[in-house]
């Protein structure tokens, strides 16, 4: 175990030289360990020989991914000057009668002073879009078009001035939705009575791209991001840098140590609040087993809910709810392996012996869904296949307490609430 923490800090020294050597919003900028991120699979690519092959698997991915996305535009233009703006995500189903805003659990009836620019991710456009909505459209197409592949190569090719050198490091949809929005906001968007700007942050390109913009406009706008995730192992991805916000909210003692540490975070830019999206449900969690969004390997994962079983003294997987990632519906290769975890029969099953399985969840791969689980009160079991990027450090997460059941197989549980990311019984609200 010792030597998976040695690692960990290791990788975290490493990364704070390498992204120091980050100077522009390329595709490499963004960093995240939990979702195979370019720019993480770039760092990852020296340590060993896999992670060269993930980079280059990755890079195509975007490359792509270029030939998916058929236009971004502009819905509506209500470009009235407001003194606060908040750059949000949205679906369909967040506009009823007005935009309820999941990040910071308001809505935005309420906030009359507040415009939203809404990066919107469905494909039907509300009914009525409120005034002070402006909505992103990113539109995409079902299958890989090749006009369009052409036409965003064309298009990025144009911003570099056609400096062919340059496209290995500019040629991704990331980079793509940071430079058309940039475009998009600029002409439809006047920033002079801005005073704050909010932000559901992980440090992706186009709100970097975001903040640049504004501080360029005004630079009297206090611009708050808001890490609006539960931890990950190793969360890399929000390194303080000169594109970065003015402050940042976090939601545990932990992850400011962390950030000031690690992250190049100063502590007076850092503010603690209660979690705006999350509040303590149990039920949520209890008896569950949730599949990871990418299925590297269902042999391993199966072998491993087998070793699980025996340690657990359980006949079956009956008592426990198998919950798919929301993403992976319709995936063929989820509903088999969630098909085959329900087949699993446990021959080393003791009848008269005592199961541990009371305030028990498991989880398949890394997951934020982990600290939410264990500050409901609940034991969490983790089967992660990459022990030095999916493991939480008890060394880095004070209050958390580990225990290796085997190799890749985990237990969890806090000596400490609110250690990880603190939330209530209740909904926490942004108040502007």
């Amino acid at each position: 175990m010792q030597d998976i923490y040695e690692k960990q800090k290791n990788i975290l020294q490493n990364f704070k030289k390498y992204f120091k050597n980050l100077y522009s919003l390329d595709s490499f900028n963004y960093c995240s360990f939990i979702s195979n991120s370019l720019g993480s699979e770039f760092f990852k690519r020296n340590s060993k020989r896999k992670y060269y092959i993930n980079f280059l698997k990755e890079y195509f991915k975007e490359l792509i991914s270029l030939g998916f996305i058929k236009e971004i535009t502009l819905v509506s233009k209500s470009v009235k000057n407001y003194e606060n703006i908040i750059l949000s995500w949205g679906f369909k189903k967040d506009y009823k009668k007005n935009f309820y805003d999941k990040y910071f659990n308001i809505n935005s009836s309420k906030y009359k002073k507040t415009h939203w620019i809404v990066i919107y991710m469905s494909k039907k456009l509300p009914k009525k879009i409120p005034e002070n909505n402006t909505i992103v459209q990113i539109e995409r197409n079902r299958i890989f078009n090749i006009i369009s592949f052409f036409k965003n190569i064309f298009f990025l090719l144009n911003y570099l001035n056609f400096n062919i050198k340059s496209i290995f490091l500019f040629c991704s949809s990331q980079v793509l939705i940071s430079v058309k929005l940039e475009k998009i906001i600029s002409k439809n968007i006047n920033f002079s009575n801005t005073k704050k700007i909010f932000i559901p942050y992980e440090s992706q390109l186009f709100q970097k791209k975001f903040i640049s913009q504004a501080r360029v406009k005004n630079n009297k706008i206090k611009i708050f991001g808001f890490d609006h995730t539960a931890p990950q192992p190793i969360p890399v991805n929000l390194y303080h840098d000169s594109f970065s916000p003015d402050f940042l909210i976090v939601t545990s003692k932990n992850k400011i140590n962390f950030n000031n540490k690690f992250l190049n975070w100063p502590i007076k830019k850092q503010k603690l609040m209660k979690s705006f999206r999350f509040k303590i449900n149990k039920k949520e969690f209890k008896s569950v087993i949730f599949l990871p969004y990418i299925i590297e390997s269902e042999e391993i994962y199966l072998t491993k809910l087998r070793k699980l079983m025996s340690y657990l003294n359980i006949k079956d997987f009956k008592k426990f709810k198998i919950k798919n990632h929301p993403a992976k519906e319709n995936s063929k290769k989820h509903n088999n392996l969630i098909f085959k975890i329900k087949n699993l029969y446990n021959n080393n099953f003791e009848l008269f012996s005592k199961n541990k399985i009371k305030n028990t969840t498991i989880f398949l791969g890394q997951t934020t869904a982990i600290p939410l689980a264990l500050e409901t009160g609940l034991s969490c079991f983790n089967i992660v296949l990459d022990e030095v990027f999916g493991v939480y450090n008890p060394s880095i997460w004070k209050g958390l307490k580990l225990f290796s059941v085997e190799k890749n197989i985990f237990k969890y549980s806090l000596a400490k609430k609110n250690s990880l990311i603190k939330i209530g019984s209740t909904y926490n609200k942004l108040k502007i």
